[in-house]
């Protein structure tokens, strides 16, 4: 008997705290500003170096968009993990600033760029 009073009560406490926040609180929770960081930066011709990513979409679809130096660009879907986080090894086969764009859903709902970040290849 005891045992039933106390899940009753549990349940009790824990739908009075989901029917106090609001919708938005809860959407809000799940959508953190997604970035982006190279190391090391800078790098060498040749050098592998790291891409990291944290709180990318993990719903719908991300294209990683590469900016090569000469204005060229290459875009390939990436499959972050269900955190939200990524790691890419990546190397530079020329000199110049290479920058490494993720796009996907944001908070707005529009698609567009959840993070960029860039490294300086010598």
């Amino acid at each position: 008997m005891t045992r039933i009073v106390l899940i009753v009560i549990a349940i009790g406490i824990l739908l009075a705290a989901w029917s106090t926040t609001a919708p938005g609180e809860l959407l809000a929770a799940h959508q953190r500003s997604a970035s982006c960081s190279i190391s090391p930066n800078p790098a060498s011709v040749g050098q592998w170096y790291t891409l990291s990513t944290v709180n990318l979409p993990t719903i719908d679809p991300v294209w990683l968009l590469i900016h090569e130096p000469n204005r060229v660009g290459t875009s390939t879907e990436v499959y972050p993990a269900a955190d939200g986080s990524l790691m890419l090894p990546e190397s530079a086969p020329f000199a110049g600033i290479w920058t490494y764009e993720f796009s996907g859903l944001q908070t707005n709902k529009k698609y567009g760029s959840v993070a960029s970040c860039s490294v300086q290849v010598n």
